[in-house]
């Protein structure tokens, strides 16, 4: 189910609504002002668009793995609500209630009666999905509004499908056509007098037989075409006499087939250099690592998927959020520093610049590069004054990069450039 086709009214108040065309996401005024709320804010905008065009699932885990990582008292209450396939994917942190109106009754949760979070898939039809903070009731409001994207103050919404709005004005009463009315005759007093009967006319004269029909006229012969006489030329050829021309021998049996590697190879070559990877298609028609067991956007098992690698434009493989909540997409080369445009890589278009603001000056102006290889994502020092280190997930042990020496990370992986610290999240995984 897409949120476009959804009508999303705002309640007023001191909270905020955001709306990120696939996804939308309210905190409530207590909770609207922190600093994991900026990092919601980000996650969900970026994930609206890296999972589009139905993000729910995917968006939901990440966000659960946000909450998980973060201390319980960064937490504050919010609610998501994003499009799935088959519905309208949401989760209740803390205080937010959510009430749910269906021909088969109402039904209400909250946030507030669990330990962790409620997330829960509502399927259409539905008439009305309310999320306000627990305690609230809910608002009678405008039935024009409708917050199709952006970032407004409120303190709850209102989601319902969109009816199309007749063009008749529904208060104008029916308008007939006037009946046609009789013109008055003069000859009403004339009519009124009783008048004599008419004379009978006289019987008309009998009419004379038919003449009878002519004999049918004889087929007309058919008409002979004159023959098409079309001018042909005809060259003459001595075959007693072997042609002038030099003839070229046959290629040899090993020649196709090296040619038909070359042909194939080059094939490879404008392939990659156009951005494009090998992978597998999942059942779906979405395109894959094929090392994955699930498939990275809808999620169905690719164990009994036939592996035929094919060439596919390789999608984002996740974001690198910095430690101030800037995120970038990981769909191209990039180069990191304080002043990247000056690196020969940014000049020439093979990357993209990552500037890094840093006061007090422990990031270089070029420090490190972020490479896209395939299906993997690798971090490499640019011979930077204060190194480049990395602390892959589930270790507290930092790496030193060696420069000119990339390494492959993984998602979860934190990289440390000087004094400022960035994270890679994907959800593209390998198992």
């Amino acid at each position: 189910m897409n949120i476009a086709d959804l009508q999303m009214q705002v309640h007023p108040g001191d909270g905020l609504v955001a709306h990120f065309g696939t996804a939308v996401l309210f905190l409530p005024g207590d909770s609207s002002s922190s600093a994991f709320a900026d990092e919601l804010l980000a996650m969900v905008e970026s994930g609206s668009a890296t999972y589009a065009p139905a993000p729910g699932r995917q968006l939901i885990r990440k966000l659960a793995g946000l909450v998980t990582a973060a201390e319980p008292a960064e937490v504050g209450s919010f609610a998501v609500a994003a499009a799935a396939d088959d519905g309208i994917a949401l989760m209740l942190c803390g205080s937010v209630d959510l009430h749910i109106t269906a021909e088969s009754g109402k039904e209400s949760l909250s946030g507030r009666d669990v330990a962790t979070w409620v997330d829960r898939l509502v399927r259409d039809p539905f008439d009305r999905l309310v999320v306000i903070p627990s305690g609230s009731t809910e608002q009678t409001l405008d039935p024009h509004a409708d917050l199709r994207s952006g970032t407004v103050s409120g303190s709850g919404l209102t989601l319902s499908p969109r009816r199309a709005r007749s063009a008749v004005a529904i208060d104008s009463p029916p308008r007939s056509e006037p009946e046609a009315v009789a013109a008055p005759d003069a000859r009403v007093s004339e009519a009124a007098a009783p008048q004599p009967p008419a004379p009978a006319a006289p019987p008309a004269p009998a009419a004379p037989p038919a003449p009878p029909a002519p004999p049918p006229a004889p087929p007309a012969p058919p008409v002979m075409k004159e023959p098409v006489v079309r001018e042909t030329s005809f060259v003459s050829i001595d075959l007693s006499t072997p042609p002038v021309d030099e003839i070229t021998p046959l290629p040899l049996a090993s020649e196709p087939a090296a040619q038909a590697e070359a042909e194939v190879a080059a094939a490879a070559a404008a392939d990659a250099a156009e951005g494009k990877i090998l992978g597998i298609y999942c059942s779906r028609g979405h395109f894959d690592d094929p090392r994955a067991r699930f498939c990275a956007i809808c999620g169905i098992s690719m164990v009994q998927q036939t592996h035929n690698l094919v060439w596919g434009t390789r999608p984002s493989l996740g974001v690198l959020v910095l430690d101030d909540g800037a995120s970038f997409a990981l769909d191209h080369d990039y180069v990191i520093g304080r002043e990247p445009e000056t690196s020969d890589q940014v000049r020439s278009g093979e990357a993209h610049p990552m500037l890094v603001d840093d006061p007090t000056l422990s990031v270089s102006r070029v420090h490190a590069l972020v490479l896209l290889r395939d299906w993997e994502v690798r971090v490499e020092d640019a011979g930077s004054a204060n190194g480049t280190s990395v602390m892959r997930p589930g270790t507290a042990e930092w790496i030193r990069l060696s420069s000119g020496e990339p390494m492959t990370i993984t998602a979860g992986t934190r990289v440390r450039l000087g004094d400022r610290e960035m994270v890679y999240d994907s959800h593209f995984k390998a198992s």
